[in-house]
């Protein structure tokens, strides 16, 4: 069992203000009560299982308290935990907590979800326009949930791109971040690249537009005349079939 978190409870009119109970019967002073301890651990558990499902990586929940006044019929059901479909499933949440037997309620609980990821940050001041090396970016946990502009997971999509503004050391890196520079520019001489692995034949062409390292683009073969298309691999290099 996940140990659970607290958090400093809210004042008792804050409470009925926004933890929303509906179809609440109170229970008789004789009758059993439900534990609130295990509502919470109901909205906990449920929350985890939904974060670790969405996202992945290492998850957390802060339950808020509920308020000791708050006498509930005992269930003798099983308690179910929901959410709004489409809600998200990290950040600050209110997670449904229901019974069905013998008497009918629902409460609403405040859970506080955070996710760490490993994401990619710069290993150390990067300036802007400086093609981005391994050696210039590590991997870190942070709260996803606060990286509101995005994030990446490895380094591979972000390595030979450019940063748009000097970036400081421990900055995660997202997507508006960087941009990908142009290998091949129209009206630029390539240089034209084919065959097999076992024959390799090269060849000079002129590029008919521009292009970034994995974009195919059209070049004419200067010797041929020949219009042919293919893949750029590198500044100034087609790569074809």
């Amino acid at each position: 069992m996940r140990p659970l978190k607290i958090r400093r409870s809210m004042s008792p009119q804050t409470f009925f203000m926004l933890l929303g109970i509906v179809s609440l019967t109170p229970a008789p002073a004789s009758a059993a009560v439900q534990a609130l301890d295990t509502i919470r651990r109901v909205a906990s558990e449920f929350a985890l299982q939904r974060a670790e499902s969405d996202h992945g990586g290492h998850v957390t929940a802060t339950v808020g308290r509920l308020d000791n006044r708050l006498r509930l019929p005992a269930c003798s059901t099983t308690l179910v935990a929901f959410s709004a479909p489409g809600r998200q499933s990290m950040g600050r949440l209110s997670v449904g907590v229901r019974c069905d037997s013998p008497a009918t309620w629902t409460v609403f609980v405040p859970v506080h979800v955070q996710v760490f990821r490993k994401v990619t940050v710069a290993a150390t001041t990067i300036p802007h326009h400086t093609p981005i090396s391994a050696a210039m970016l590590r991997t870190r946990e942070r709260d996803i949930g606060r990286l509101q502009h995005g994030y990446y997971l490895g380094l591979e999509a972000v390595l030979g791109k450019q940063l748009r503004h000097t970036v400081a050391e421990g900055t995660a890196i997202f997507p508006d971040m960087i941009w990908t520079p142009r290998l091949v520019r129209r009206g630029q001489r390539v240089s034209i690249r084919g065959g097999s692995p076992r024959v390799r034949v090269s060849a000079l062409g002129v590029a008919l537009a521009d292009g970034k390292k994995g974009d195919r683009v059209r070049v004419r073969n200067l010797k041929s005349g020949r219009i042919i298309e293919g893949e750029i691999i590198a500044k100034n290099t087609v790569q074809v079939p």
